[in-house]
């Protein structure tokens, strides 16, 4: 027989259990177990976890991600746009003459927001940019 480990709080299926389980048998706290033919309509597969973020990327990865994108010439205007003046002059050489990006930096953070990204789509930045072999 096959179950459906199905996660309470979201509907989601985490796992399927294909045994005959033992008398007794009781579900993680949080899950219910349901056969699969009898699982109600909706319910469906958890999307798997994504991968890690990196700490950091080099400066080439980062602008060969965002020229992949079709991003990377909105980014002078997006650092043209913060409006501290010595915020833009420090998110500016950080652009130009940093070699490294990290995730945790400070000036990332500035990057991104001028930019309009959010915080899940800096760590995918970071994923997708890690990848590319400069």
């Amino acid at each position: 027989m096959t179950y459906a480990l199905v996660r309470s709080s979201d509907g989601r299926v985490v796992n399927w259990l294909r045994a005959d389980l033992p008398q007794g048998y009781s579900p993680p706290a949080g899950h219910t177990l349901v056969e699969r033919s009898k699982l109600p309509a909706g319910w469906r597969e958890a999307d798997p976890d994504p991968s890690p973020v990196p700490e950091s990327v080099s400066a080439v990865q980062a602008r060969q991600w965002l020229i992949c994108k079709g991003l990377l010439t909105g980014v002078d205007a997006a650092i043209e746009r913060i409006e501290t003046p010595v915020d833009r002059e420090m998110v500016r050489v950080w652009w130009e003459y940093e070699p490294t990006l990290r995730r945790d930096s400070s000036q990332v953070a500035r990057w991104a927001t001028a930019c309009g990204f959010t915080a899940a789509q800096v760590d995918d930045f970071f994923r997708e940019a890690a990848e590319i072999v400069p």
